[in-house]
């Protein structure tokens, strides 16, 4: 059995966190598990950690400046495991 994989949710309305996790339960022939950070900043830290596969981000306005979101990105280039 493959692993599960973690997707990194960056949101803060918790309807929207809801409404994604029930999507993401839906999913056919996915394993996933779903880590939850309220704001952005947050998000990249963990994403720094390498463990994320996949991230859903809502990014407010002023909350991150755009030019920091590919540093932030470039932490999870070549830590997610292969599925195949």
């Amino acid at each position: 059995m493959a692993d599960r994989q973690i997707v990194l949710l960056i949101e803060d309305n918790p309807g929207d966190v809801r409404l994604i996790r029930e999507m993401l339960a839906r999913g056919r022939g996915c394993d996933l598990r779903t880590r939850l950070r309220g704001e952005a900043f947050a998000g990249l830290e963990y994403l720094a950690t390498g463990s994320a596969c996949l991230v859903l981000l809502d990014l407010p306005p002023g909350q991150l400046r755009v030019r920091y979101l590919p540093q932030g990105l470039r932490a999870l280039t070549g830590k997610c495991r292969s599925s195949s």
